[in-house]
């Protein structure tokens, strides 16, 4: 064999060898640009879910309160880091008035627990109402 001969051979086998690390190395390059383009594609949808939320605030207050929201939550929702999405905050919001309203038209409101009284009661209620009611007897 020639020197040209076991040259072109030895090309060959290392190339071989290179192959599977060149694949390896080209799929780690696609996931990581395909990781990048999809954080890249999330930030331009919150920045456009934060534009439609800024025309939200350009509503006057019975417009918001027709879809379930209050300046207070535009304003929560707004605060919110430029990389979150501020619509997920008022889709809650919206959506909790809306669950209430519909347990309070039902009639399922009574969960709803009445905060106790501050003032002790030291018995003397019962009492003044059964004096009342002996005296009108």
């Amino acid at each position: 064999m020639t020197s040209n001969a076991m040259t072109s051979e030895g090309k060959t086998s290392n190339a071989k060898a290179w192959k599977p690390a060149a694949d390896l190395f080209g799929r780690a390059i696609l996931t990581v640009a395909g990781a990048a383009w999809a954080g890249v594609k999330t930030l331009a949808k919150s920045f456009e879910h934060r534009r439609d939320a800024a025309f939200l605030a350009q509503l006057d207050d019975r417009m918001l309160a027709d879809i379930g929201l209050t300046r207070g939550d535009l304003r929560d929702a707004l605060s919110e880091p430029p990389w979150r999405d501020p619509t997920a905050l008022l889709v809650v919001r919206a959506g909790e008035r809306r669950a209430h309203r519909r347990r309070a038209g039902s009639g399922l409101a009574r969960d709803v627990v009445a905060a106790p009284s501050i003032v002790a009661d030291a018995g003397f209620d019962h009492d003044i109402a059964g004096a009342a009611m002996s005296v009108a007897h």
